[in-house]
């Protein structure tokens, strides 16, 4: 039955009930049918039969009770009348008997009609006698008119009596009627409380498992055993109901966990409390901030000003953006529970339900500035020294640039000098190269003019001098230069480019060695 839809008991439930209320209303009509039968003949046949019968037999008695009274007293009018009145009333309730009666009655009552008669005219005839012999008229009253009315009597009473045995099983009947309409009533009373019971009894285990189990359910996942899962075999519309269900607590517990598992991995210090400003959530980054013991968990209910500074009076930042509504950003130094001071910059924010706009509380998150304050300083310290450092140097360097003024100086003295070396050396490249034009020109004419040898040789001893001469001119620019580059080599350190006029320079030294060579060989 548990698996049965609570649509199907319940229409099951309605069609039980109206196939009750159906064969009741079926038996019912059945059953007034026929009392309405009885009713019928008790209201239009037998209780009128039972009452013309009784009118026949009263007239009767009335007619025999005026008769006497005409014996006793042949002049009285009034019971000569009555009489008359008594047997009229007696025909005509004879006569609408006759009409109603059936059977044995309807037999007897055609008996009585001739023997009426009969009685009748005895009766007349026993009035007459009695004006002129009263004693004649009861004699004969007695002996005659007396048996004929004992044997009408017998017989009305008797069709009385059996109208009255009909009247009465006719009331037996109907009352049997209503006993046993009584019974079907409490029998198809007693069918539909019982079907109604059990149907009703399914429906409430029905409802009342589905329910539990869905409140079961909802308890384990409110507690948050997502894990939790819905018995199984439950109605259909609780089975329908409990599917909706675990595809909304799948859709929470992905939404939940999302933004779970974003908190969690916020390694950023922070703390989130409700509209009361109890704490609500924080992370084990902000325990180490403001170096308190424990875990976050064991605070969570707290206020969160006696969180901080053990003073729940104390007015927040948290409670403040909520208060303004609005977010509040500022650098504060904070106190922790140690007594250690750390430069922090908070940001609070309120917190409003993203489903019904309302506030739920504020968020705020701490960026501790302490080392990147200490760095400041530091540096702020550092370029207080280079600054300093920097004005030192600047100071050495004017001077350095007045010794490179007068080392400038002595390096346009040296050029000059060096200029004038060129110059020299010059001269001695076109000596160098008139004495080679004059060699070649011995050599050429050595063998034609013999008698010149002597003129040459003389002219090759003066070159040989002046080669000497040049030669010893070298060695003293070469010695300059010696004394120059060492000049230079003190000044490398201050002024580089001056070093390099000193390469330069020994460079020149050096072909002018190799000059001098060449003019040597």
């Amino acid at each position: 039955m548990s698996r049965l839809s609570l649509k199907s008991l319940l229409l099951t439930l309605g069609v039980a009930s109206v196939i009750g209320a159906s064969l009741t209303l079926m038996l019912l009509y059945m059953q007034q049918d026929r009392m309405l039968g009885y009713l019928k003949n008790v209201s239009t046949v037998d209780g009128p039969l039972l009452y013309h019968l009784q009118d026949v037999y009263a007239q009767g008695l009335q007619t025999e009770q005026a008769t006497r009274n005409v014996l006793l007293n042949p002049s009285d009018k009034t019971a000569r009348d009555n009489y008359a009145n008594a047997d009229k009333q007696f025909r005509e309730a004879l006569a609408s008997a006759t009409g109603l009666a059936t059977g044995r009655i309807a037999d007897d009552l055609r008996e009585i009609g001739p023997r009426w008669e009969t009685s009748h005219a005895l009766k007349i005839r026993l009035m007459d006698i009695a004006a002129s012999d009263p004693a004649k008229a009861v004699q004969m009253l007695n002996t005659e008119e007396t048996p004929q009315w004992r044997a009408l009597k017998k017989i009305i009473l008797d069709a009385v009596a059996i109208q009255r045995e009909t009247n009465k099983a006719n009331l037996d009947a109907i009352q049997e009627g209503e006993a046993t309409v009584f019974r079907m009533f409490l029998g198809m009373a007693v069918l539909s409380v019982v079907l109604l019971l059990i149907l009703i009894t399914g429906l409430i285990r029905g409802v009342t498992s589905g329910a539990k189990a869905l409140v079961d359910y909802a308890g384990a996942i409110a507690q948050g055993h997502f894990g939790s899962s819905l018995r199984t075999g439950l109605p259909k519309e609780f089975d329908a109901i409990g599917r909706s269900l675990r595809e909304m607590v799948h859709n929470l517990e992905n939404s939940l966990g999302y933004y779970q598992g974003i908190v969690a991995g916020m390694a950023t210090p922070f703390v989130v409390v409700d509209e009361a400003e109890n704490l609500c959530l924080t992370n084990d980054d902000l325990m180490r901030l403001i170096e308190h013991s424990g875990r976050p968990e064991d605070y969570y209910g707290q206020n969160v000003a006696g969180f901080f500074y053990g003073d729940p009076g104390r007015k927040t930042v948290l409670g403040l953006c909520m208060a303004e509504k609005r977010g509040i950003r500022k650098e504060v130094e904070l106190v922790s529970r140690k007594g250690n001071v750390r430069n922090v910059l908070i940001d609070a924010t309120p917190l409003y339900n993203a489903i019904n706009g309302k506030m739920m509380g504020s968020l705020c998150v701490y960026s501790d500035y302490t080392d990147l304050r200490r760095n400041e300083a530091l540096m702020r310290e550092q370029t207080e020294r280079m600054l300093t450092t920097a004005r030192e140097a600047k100071a050495i360097a004017d001077a350095l640039a007045g010794e490179t003024e007068a080392l400038s100086q002595q390096v346009d003295t040296v050029e000059h000098g060096a200029v004038e070396q060129k110059e020299r050396i010059g001269e001695t490249a076109l000596a160098m190269d008139a004495m080679n034009t004059a060699v070649l020109e011995v050599a050429r004419n050595a063998a034609a003019a013999a008698t010149l040898a002597d003129d040459a040789r003389k002219k090759a001893t003066t070159g040989a001098g002046m080669v000497s001469d040049v030669a010893t001119v070298i060695a003293n620019v070469n010695q300059l230069a010696e004394e120059l580059r060492c000049d230079m080599n003190d000044l490398g350190d201050q002024a580089e480019g001056i070093g390099k006029i000193m390469g330069v320079i020994a460079d020149i030294a050096d072909q002018t060695n190799l000059l001098a060579l060449n003019a040597a060989i």
